[in-house]
């Protein structure tokens, strides 16, 4: 009984058998699934590691490499890469500009001056004003006519920055530069102003209105030579120091008066020439200047390599982090190299030194001022014609030239100053200002 029983618990049941193989192979499977757990948590892990990294070194990057609209950007040495090679453009030799090109060289007219502008405190409001108005000015751009209505929407973009050293060059200060320039191939400014499409550009300019007065000389007061200058050529300068000491040397002239009124001229190799026939002694400066662009770089190899040049730079590229100022008018933190730049005018023994008098007005500006100021450090008497007291711009003394660039497909150039000095900013200082409607006659008089 108990045996049939027992039949029909096991019947159609398999006996379990426990053998060595089946415990083993559990095990494997066991360890297998905890391996691969294991290593799920590890890539999970891993990844989630990997984000955190990811997203501070992405918003570093950023902060490295970015230059942000609405705020005084910070710059490391790559942007001294990228838009210092030149574009593969077609020639427009003969014809007017295609929409696409106009927005190509606005886009790198913007770009330039946003990574080379030379930003310090005293001009950082108007760096951000030029910044913030990208996108209006792309849009005439795109919606203007002609190349004249182009060449006026970018010259008035310029004026943003209300630096009397910001603009784009007309025929005549581009025919007088590249005249200087074109015997001197091995510079960079001689390449820059020398571009077929540059060349061909300012070839095709009308001057109109931008024709510059040439110097007239005065000598019917007795014992006063009254020069006006109301712009600088350097393509005129040997004609004009001739004109200068027959003068001289025709009556007995005691005192010379200079007329700069209007004069804003960038041609600082006239200015420097004629400052050395005037100035009492050899003229000597040194300046420490900052920069973070490719524009100024350009400057400096030349003024490195030129023989010729008043000026000299070890152009050594010192890192501006290493440099040991405490400037209140600039963030150091925000250029990546410095160098030193000395101005040597020597004085030309062929003209004696005489009495000196300067008329500027409200707008003499650039080489005019920095002029009237090295003949001031030598005695000159300096007037100006406005009763305006605040600090204006065109004030300040630009120790060294404007750095110059060229639009790839229009071949306009541009001008800016593309450093910061490492002093504080100099103004003209005057010893007189005068409101005349007669400001010539009013010369005469204060040099009597």
């Amino acid at each position: 009984m108990k045996d049939d029983k027992k039949r029909r618990r096991t019947k159609g049941k398999k006996p379990r058998r426990k053998t060595k193989s089946t415990s083993r192979q559990r095990r494997l499977r066991l360890k297998k699934k905890r391996r691969a757990k294991f290593i799920r948590r590890r890539i999970i892990l891993g990844l989630g590691l990997l984000l955190i990294l990811l997203i501070p070194l992405n918003f570093l990057y950023k902060g490295l490499t970015s230059y942000r609209v609405m705020g005084y950007p910070d710059f490391r040495e790559e942007v001294l890469e990228g838009l210092s090679s030149q574009a593969i453009v077609s020639s427009t030799k003969g014809r007017s500009l295609s929409s696409q090109e106009k927005l190509d060289d606005f886009d790198k007219l913007y770009d330039l001056v946003i990574r080379n502008y030379g930003v310090s405190n005293e001009n950082k409001e108007n760096f951000l004003e030029f910044a913030k108005s990208k996108d209006d000015f792309r849009k005439r751009i795109l919606n203007s006519k002609t190349d004249q209505e182009f060449f006026e929407i970018i010259n008035e973009l310029m004026g943003k920055l209300k630096d009397p050293q910001s603009f784009i060059l007309n025929k005549d200060t581009y025919d007088n530069l590249f005249d200087h320039f074109k015997n001197i191939e091995e510079s960079n400014r001689s390449k820059l102003l020398g571009n077929d499409q540059v060349r061909d550009r300012y070839k095709r300019m009308i001057g109109k209105e931008n024709k510059p007065s040439p110097m007239v000389v005065d000598s019917s007061n007795p014992g006063l030579l009254v020069i006006s200058l109301p712009d600088f050529s350097s393509k005129h300068i040997n004609d004009d120091i001739k004109t200068i000491t027959d003068e001289l040397t025709k009556k007995e002239i005691d005192t010379i008066a200079f007329d700069l009124s209007d004069n804003k001229s960038i041609d600082y190799i006239y200015a420097n020439k004629l400052l050395s026939f005037f100035i009492d002694k050899d003229y000597i400066d040194q300046r420490s200047l900052l920069y973070r662009g490719h524009i100024f770089e350009q400057s400096l190899d030349d003024m490195k390599n030129i023989d010729i040049s008043a000026y000299k730079t070890a152009f050594a590229r010192n890192s501006a982090s290493r440099l040991d100022v405490d400037n209140e008018h600039f963030d150091k933190d925000s250029y990546i190299f410095y160098d030193q730049v000395e101005l040597t005018i020597k004085k030309d023994p062929l003209l004696r030194d005489r009495k000196i008098y300067i008329l500027t007005n409200e707008e003499s500006a650039n080489e005019a001022i920095r002029f009237a100021y090295i003949l001031k450090e030598s005695g000159a008497y300096v007037s100006k014609n406005a009763l305006a007291t605040e600090k204006d711009p065109r004030e300040l003394v630009s120790f060294l030239p404007s750095d110059l660039f060229y639009l790839d497909h229009s071949g306009l150039v541009g001008s800016i100053s593309a450093k910061v000095d490492i002093n504080p900013p100099v103004y003209l200082q005057y010893d007189q200002r005068i409101n005349s409607d007669n400001p010539y006659q009013a010369l005469v008089d204060i040099a009597k």
